[in-house]
């Protein structure tokens, strides 16, 4: 379905879309089944709509970077008075390292947010589940911010924060960090790069 929508062309975007599928297939059937058993349905409309909307998101974000880093060390070339054949091995260089990047981008940060949007949805379907909980790892590399949110309760479909909220938070080396959330709304983990928090369900009362 995904390589018909973005043709095949767009490569990066339907390789995007294939993985969120199924980390929000495969963690949604095993949230739903041990609320309330039976079907999960991984392809509701306003999952499809997702999948397509953060796909061409992160795909942008990919390409942005690349292009950044292929402006810069051509630049560096320029200035070494470098022939043709150095700056083709720069640009070879950083397209090799962008593909590593992809990878990580997608395993990490890409991976938790699909794994608990996935748990959401699952929740909303079961209709057993009122209310999400933040919840951190609880150890000494959860951030301030984070530190903030866990045991915060939240209704299914509210965010944390809203797209363009500033928030604050020190790294695992203590370095202090504010960041504009311009890249989406957080209804779920992850807050920033490489967190680890989850969400809980919270059952409604009989």
């Amino acid at each position: 379905d995904f390589i018909g929508y973005f043709g095949l062309g767009s490569a990066i975007i339907t390789f995007i879309a294939l993985i969120i599928q199924l980390i929000i297939d495969e963690i949604g059937s095993k949230a739903f089944n041990a609320l309330v058993g039976g079907k999960f349905n991984p392809y509701a409309e306003n999952i499809k709509a997702f999948i397509m909307g953060h796909s061409f998101k992160v795909a942008k974000e990919v390409n942005a970077e690349t292009e950044k880093q292929i402006r810069a060390t051509l630049a560096q070339g320029a200035r070494n008075n470098e022939n043709l054949r150095e700056l083709s091995a720069r640009v070879y260089d950083v397209m090799g390292n962008a593909s590593t990047n992809r990878a990580n981008l997608i395993a990490r940060t890409e991976s938790a947010m699909a794994q608990n949007y996935a748990d959401v949805q699952a929740w909303t379907q079961s209709g057993v589940v009122e209310a999400k909980e933040w919840f951190t790892a609880h150890d000494d590399r959860v951030c301030v911010c984070c530190q903030e949110l866990d045991g915060k309760i939240i209704g299914l479909s509210d965010a944390y924060f809203d797209k363009g909220d500033l928030v604050e938070f020190i790294d695992s080396k203590g370095n202090a960090h504010a960041m504009t959330l311009d890249y989406r709304t957080i209804g779920e983990p992850p807050l920033h790069p490489n967190c680890k928090c989850v969400l809980l369900p919270v059952l409604k009362k009989n």
